[in-house]
């Protein structure tokens, strides 16, 4: 039996509608499940999106901001900028004031005088600087009786038409220069996080290096009452730093003033910074040691069980801290009878005693910039290369440095005694046996040739300096003493060093009057000899290790025969009893 046609069309027109219908079915389902999972998708990625944001505020709020802590080390340190200028000073005054037609006219005794005052002015200002930071605060410190020391120190200077106003005026400069150099440290120490420290902490060492630079430029062309007019312009950057910048936090929790902490944190860290950890660290601290303020050198150390006793006088007698302290001082002794403070002090009339081809000034510039660019070289060698080791390279190059400079002196000295007349011709730089009617012995025309070399000489030396001893004396002092020690460790420290320093600067010219222009140099290189080797026994190497490892290589005589490479000494007695006795 055949189907009708029409019911064939019909039926397989139905099924194609139900197909449709489920296709579409199907179709609306896939798209609903698509917009949900693109609805889910969205709301997961706002979530993250506020998750991250989350995450971020966290990181704001535990991690300090770097520039309010750079602003603040940069600020605390222009200071040194005068300082720089208070050493260099000298340098361009003294033969400024010699001049016929100066204002001020002064003898080489008023002349050594001036220029020692200094040192003597940074020694009381640094002891001065011990009780004042913690009685008035670091800020107010600086600002109250540093700005004003070097202010009036310099308006001294400027007016001066008597010695006595030239010696007042440097030792106020000095007091200034004293404070500021002790006091900013100790300010970039509690303002600055572990992980700024470094870089912070090495501006008052780059500021002084570029304020001798600027002093040796200006004092190309100023005499010396205007280079003191211009050297008060560098205050007002120091003035104002001061001025906008907030009081240690430690400080001020140290003396109750909380809130004030607070807000002191908020600039120093940003505004977002959470400081509540923080202070609570340094109230802990501050209760562990009842409130002693000099516990703050172990800011960041964990907080102990129990306090050390609080450090006295008669402690420093102990072995463990006497053994390196000697050191110390022995280390203070050789910064300062290196000579470099007379360099400092006396570069042009150096160059002009020297007969140099090259103008004085001109020198004295040259050898600027090289302490500038050798203070920076510093800074980076000192975290690649071993202490021990520039300390070694540094004495080694300054003895090299200064017995050649006495030695070209000494060779000067026999030549002038020939022909007084060498060193008083109105150009020497242009000197030509041809030009003058003067009968000039050959090793008078060796010296002409070789008249440049005291230039690169001091350079060297300048080099030498920063890279080593100029650079890491008080690292290595800081890593050797105990913690707790110092307080007192470190001003007798200083007291030293200021006071080798002045007489080094007092003394100089006078050694040349009696002995020679060579004989200072000879002698500061023969210290620098003693210091290499006193350094190579004494002196072990400290980077990259603790406190207690540091301690063990002062305790019994094997770390010093280690030092000079004999493990065993009667081992090296016995193999040199046997090479000289035959078997």
């Amino acid at each position: 039996m055949e189907t009708d046609p029409a019911y064939k069309a019909s039926g397989s027109h139905n099924t194609g509608s139900v197909k449709g219908t489920a296709t579409k079915s199907k179709n609306i389902r896939r798209n609903a499940k698509a917009q949900t999972e693109v609805k889910m998708s969205s709301t997961n990625g706002r979530i993250r999106e506020q998750q991250v944001k989350n995450l971020d505020e966290v990181k704001s709020r535990s991690e300090p901001q770097k520039k309010p802590q750079v602003f603040a080390a940069v600020s605390v340190s222009t200071g040194c900028l005068s300082y720089g200028i208070c050493m260099a000073y000298t340098s361009s005054a003294i033969p400024s004031m010699m001049e016929p037609n100066s204002a001020l006219n002064i003898t080489y005794d008023e002349a050594s005088w001036m220029s020692s005052l200094l040192a003597l002015g940074a020694l009381f200002g640094s002891l001065s600087a011990v009780f004042l930071m913690d009685a008035v605060g670091r800020k107010a410190s600086l600002l109250a009786f540093s700005v004003m020391s070097l202010f009036i120190g310099w308006t001294l200077l400027m007016a001066a038409s008597q010695a006595w106003q030239l010696y007042m005026g440097r030792f106020l400069l000095g007091l200034g220069a004293g404070l500021e150099i002790t006091i900013s440290p100790v300010y970039i120490h509690e303002t600055t996080r572990v992980n700024m420290r470094d870089i912070c902490g090495s501006f008052p060492q780059v500021m002084t290096a570029l304020g001798i630079v600027i002093c040796y430029f200006m004092g190309r062309s100023l005499a010396w009452n205007w280079l003191s007019i211009a050297a008060l312009i560098f205050l007002i950057p120091f003035t104002f730093g001061l001025y906008y910048i907030p009081e240690s936090p430690p400080w001020l929790v140290y003396n109750d003033e909380e809130d004030l902490a607070f807000r002191s944190m908020s600039q120093i860290r940003g505004d977002d910074y959470d400081a509540t950890k923080e202070i609570g660290h340094i109230k802990e601290i501050l209760a562990l040691h009842k409130n002693d303020l000099h516990a703050l050198v172990a800011l960041d150390n964990d907080i102990q069980e129990e306090a050390p006793e609080k450090f006295q006088f008669v402690d420093i007698f102990n072995k463990n801290v006497l053994h390196p302290f000697l050191v110390i001082l022995v280390l203070m002794f050789l910064l300062q009878f290196s000579g470099q403070g007379a360099i400092t002090f006396y570069t042009v009339q150096i160059f002009k005693d020297a007969c140099s081809v090259v103008n004085p000034k001109n020198c004295a510039l040259i050898i600027g910039l090289t302490y500038f660019f050798s203070a920076i070289l510093s800074l980076v060698l000192k975290n690649l290369i071993g202490r021990r080791i520039l300390m070694l390279i540094s004495s080694l190059g300054m003895a090299v440095s200064q017995i050649a400079l006495g030695a070209y002196f000494y060779f000067l000295a026999q030549q002038i005694s020939e022909n007084s007349e060498f060193c008083k011709y109105e150009d020497v730089r242009n000197t030509n046996l041809s030009d003058h009617n003067v009968t000039m012995h050959e090793p008078l025309q060796d010296l002409v040739n070789i008249s440049w070399v005291p230039l690169p000489l001091l350079m060297v030396f300048t080099t030498a300096f920063n890279l080593g001893l100029g650079s890491l004396t008080w690292v290595v002092a800081t890593e050797v003493l105990p913690v707790r020690s110092r307080g007192w460790t470190q001003t007798i420290a200083n007291v030293t060093s200021n006071f080798c320093w002045f007489l080094v600067t007092k003394t100089f010219k006078d050694i040349q009057d009696i002995l020679g222009l060579s004989a200072p140099f000879f002698f500061y290189g023969s210290v620098c000899i003693f210091g290499f080797f006193f350094i190579y026994i004494f002196l072990p190497e400290t980077r990259g290790k603790s406190y207690e490892e540091t301690a063990q290589s002062f305790e019994g005589v094997d770390p010093f025969k280690e030092r000079i490479g004999c493990p065993l000494l009667s081992e090296c007695v016995t193999e040199n009893l046997e090479k000289r006795i035959p078997s």
